[in-house]
């Protein structure tokens, strides 16, 4: 098993094409369920301009993700409910995380991955 979790700061009109690249997960090394969880830290409800693409391999598993926002800026992502993206990969395939704010000011996003 291997849980991968980050916050990151994400400025304004900005995409990073793959917040995953250069990780040692990237890639996976088995066969694996990987699931996915991802929240801005910003007023409760959904930030409309924030938005994500979850990828294993040559499967995009979610497009256009409307990153839920979270209350209070230490909530994070909670493992027990929101991991909601869920798939499977194959040895080697390639893990990519993209997101994107459209928003006019920079906002904070944490995910967390689990691969079993």
């Amino acid at each position: 098993m291997a849980v991968i979790q980050d916050r990151l700061s994400i400025a304004a009109n900005t995409r990073i094409k793959n917040v995953l690249a250069g990780s040692v997960f990237q890639f996976l090394r088995t066969d694996s369920e990987v699931r996915l969880g991802i929240v801005t830290t910003a007023a409760g409800g959904v930030l409309p301009g924030v938005r994500a693409k979850f990828a294993i391999g040559d499967l995009i598993v979610a497009e256009s993700i409307k990153v839920k926002a979270e209350k209070g800026v230490n909530q994070g992502v909670d493992a027990n409910t929101d991991l909601q993206y869920v798939d499977f990969g194959r040895e080697r395939d390639s893990l990519g995380l993209e997101v994107e704010n459209l928003l006019g000011a920079a906002v904070e996003v944490e995910y967390y991955l689990l691969i079993t």
